[in-house]
């Protein structure tokens, strides 16, 4: 996994709850005392798996708070900046999660070593999306954090339900286009 995520996630718990905390949940997942990830740097997965487990016993949060606020940084503050020109002229949150497949697949071919998850998606009617989540990592609540950020960032109030343990359907307040991207 590169090491984006573990940086968001630093981002968050600094600013939000202090650098100790971060320490804190750093060696709770075995790492050293002061460990810092970098975004291309690659993390192996057991290890990021195990800092983002880590996150919530020391945050005194469930893993569902700490995906929640770390989905507001990521959408809101942290994927801003550092992938800006996917975040340029997109509209509407239904108009971003349609392009998300394409982004990962932008960033698989543009960073070495990213392994981002992909999707494929199918309209159940003009109002729910729904998402195939095909990761090995086995983060469908994160990236239904995620989506219901992106929501929020949009100024939409998104529904989601998880079928399974790969498929995310998201309901949109009002009808749209129901296009699915080539």
């Amino acid at each position: 996994m590169k090491g984006t995520i573990l940086k968001c996630l630093h981002e968050m718990v600094r600013e939000r709850y202090g650098e100790a905390k971060w320490d804190a949940i750093v060696v709770a997942a075995g790492a050293p005392s002061g460990t810092l990830y970098f975004p291309s740097q690659d993390v192996p997965e057991d290890v990021a798996m195990r800092v983002l487990a880590s996150a919530a016993p020391v945050l005194r949060m469930s893993t569902g708070q700490v995906y929640d606020a770390f989905a507001a940084h990521w959408v809101d503050v942290y994927a801003p900046k550092i992938y800006r020109r996917f975040y340029e002229g997109a509209t509407s949150a239904r108009e971003f999660l349609l392009s998300l497949d394409r982004i990962h697949d932008v960033v698989t071919r543009s960073i070495e070593g990213a392994t981002p998850p992909r999707f494929t998606y199918q309209w159940v009617d003009a109002r729910t999306l729904r998402m195939t989540y095909r990761s090995e990592r086995g983060l469908l609540d994160l990236f239904e954090a995620l989506a219901l950020a992106l929501g929020r960032h949009f100024g939409e109030e998104l529904r989601t339900r998880q079928i399974g343990r790969d498929v995310l359907e998201v309901i949109f307040p009002s009808e749209g286009p129901t296009e699915l991207p080539r």
